[in-house]
């Protein structure tokens, strides 16, 4: 046993590709990407909108502009916040493995202790293989990209929701709440050899899991059009100027 980081590499931080490889045992890690992230996203804004109402500070920016497409403006910038808060560390996570180690690094799909079989097999079904294995760093900003997106929806839904709840606690707590039930959701009902993770596009181990991972996107792309329509409609009902 190498330990939990396994090897040299102590203070690297995985990286994305291969917590989101089928199985992954590096739990604490997959939380970071698939929890911790979007909620931090979500409570750097979530209460952006309330709090210029309760302190009335949204009068001052309406004389010389419409409500409505202040807050859309507005929406669209915590669009972008949620995106940078996890692309920003990802990116800094690979120029330091870069620095740090590199004749090795990026980790490799199969370099932890818990490397199976199966583990290992998963790498050679991935989407954009060659490209991975040519271009390692730039596969891995291609998933944080995307890995980015999922949190910038998670940060795009609080927002919206912050029109109609005035709580904080709940706004974040719903999409905990949201974030859990979908993963529980894809575990129950999903068989193992074909469970993904949200973001799991990409490096999804066979053609099967592939199909659910297109369903999981499918159901963040929905996520993502319900978020915009409800600001749409908060705007549109707090438009009076």
């Amino acid at each position: 046993d190498m330990g939990f980081f396994g090897r040299h590499e102590r203070l690297e931080m995985f990286a994305a590709s291969t917590v989101f490889v089928l199985h992954a045992s590096h739990h604490a890690h997959a939380i970071l990407y698939v929890a911790i992230v979007p909620l931090v996203a979500s409570v750097s804004i979530s209460d952006v909108h309330y709090l210029e109402e309760r302190n009335k500070t949204e009068s001052v920016l309406y004389t010389r502009v419409c409500k409505g497409n202040y807050l859309r403006s507005q929406a669209v910038a915590c669009f972008l916040v949620g995106f940078l808060v996890a692309f920003v560390p990802l990116v800094i996570n690979q120029i330091w493995a870069c620095i740090g180690f590199p004749l090795n690094a990026p980790r490799p799909y199969t370099s932890s202790a818990s490397s199976s079989a199966s583990y290992a097999s998963a790498a050679q079904n991935i989407i954009l293989k060659d490209f991975y294995f040519s271009h390692p760093y730039a596969y891995n900003l291609l998933l944080s990209l995307w890995v980015a997106y999922y949190s910038a929806v998670c940060a795009l839904f609080s927002y919206a929701i912050s029109f109609y709840i005035k709580k904080r606690l709940v706004i974040n707590a719903l999409l905990f709440l949201l974030l859990f039930v979908g993963m529980y959701l894809c575990y129950t009902f999903i068989p193992g050899d074909r469970s993904v993770l949200p973001i799991d596009f990409f490096i999804a181990g066979n053609d099967a899991a592939k199909m659910n991972a297109l369903y999981i996107l499918a159901l963040l792309c929905l996520l993502h059009v319900g978020a915009v329509l409800l600001i749409s409609h908060g705007a549109r009902k707090r438009d009076t100027i």
